[in-house]
C-alpha cells in the first residue's frame, strides 16, 4: 500500500502534467487562429491592392489622368515625371 504523501505526491504530478498539457493546447490553437488570421488579412490587402491597380488602368487606358492618379498619395510634395 502507498503512503498518502506518495499518493498526494503522485496526484499533484499527475495534475500539473494535465494542467501543462492544456495550456499546451491553448498555446497552439491561439498560434494556429492568429496564423490563420493573418492569411485572410494578406489576402484582404492583396485584393484592395489589384483593385486600386484594375482602377488605375481602366483610367489610364481612357486617358483619364485625374482618375489614374487617385490611387497614388494625394499631396503637393508628390511629383509624377514621365519620360
Amino acid at each position: 500500500m502507498l503512503s498518502s504523501s506518495f499518493q498526494i505526491c503522485i496526484l499533484a504530478q499527475s495534475t500539473q502534467y494535465s494542467f501543462m498539457r492544456q495550456i499546451a493546447l491553448i498555446f497552439i490553437l491561439i498560434v494556429t487562429l492568429q496564423s490563420c488570421s493573418s492569411e485572410f488579412d494578406k489576402n484582404a490587402e492583396v485584393q484592395a491592392i489589384a483593385q486600386v491597380l484594375y482602377s488605375q488602368q481602366d483610367a489610364w487606358n481612357e486617358g483619364d489622368l485625374d482618375r489614374f492618379m487617385d490611387g497614388y498619395w494625394n499631396s503637393d510634395s508628390l511629383e509624377f515625371v514621365s519620360g
